[in-house]
């Protein structure tokens, strides 16, 4: 096993396509800095991240033994940045915390695409915009956008398994094919 807990900044790609990592869990921890692409391709079976504001972009990308994801975003205006958790074809839970349910705002393109066995999310609370493509290619059968909601991008929820939907009044802005090819949509 290695520990990463001393670490406080991790450059770009830093463990990308290392798979032979022994650990299986990890807990990003609110002081350590989280560039772009750092884990990709790793074996994690579960992570904790303390402050997802803190990562870049496609961080967790193709970790396809990744089954489990649990999110803190300990400041208000926070985001699940582009590709975050793209490719992890084995991802069937994702929770946000307490503090995450009232701090984001935004899930960023590509975010959960490709997750096919993400089956279900509890989106926060306080969410506005999900992206382009967040959740195309998801397993998703069931969804509940929160009141918050104004904006759902290109293609978000396209080719997922999505039998219904029910979307709030607050949504202003519905980009083209969001629920393209939800052919199970009644």
């Amino acid at each position: 096993d290695i520990s990463l807990d001393s670490i406080g900044w991790f450059g770009d790609g830093a463990f990308k396509r290392c798979k032979s990592l022994k650990t299986k869990e990890l807990t990003l921890y609110s002081y350590q800095h989280v560039r772009s692409n750092v884990f990709v391709e790793c074996s994690f079976e579960k992570v904790r991240i303390e402050n997802v504001d803190g990562l870049g972009t496609g961080v967790f990308k193709k970790c396809s033994l990744l089954k489990k994801a649990i999110i803190d975003a300990p400041k208000t205006g926070a985001s699940v940045k582009t590709g975050t958790f793209e490719g992890c074809t084995n991802l069937e839970t994702v929770t946000f915390t307490d503090e995450a349910d009232a701090n984001i705002v935004s899930i960023g393109e590509y975010a959960f695409f490709d997750c096919e066995k993400l089956t279900t999310i509890k989106l926060p609370n306080s969410l506005k915009y999900i992206a382009a493509f967040a959740f195309q290619n998801t397993g998703l059968s069931s969804i509940t956008f929160p009141k918050s909601l104004k904006n759902i991008g290109e293609r978000a929820f396209s080719y997922t398994v999505l039998e219904e939907i029910s979307l709030p009044d607050s949504v202003g802005f519905l980009d083209q094919g969001a629920f393209s090819g939800c052919i199970r949509l009644k």
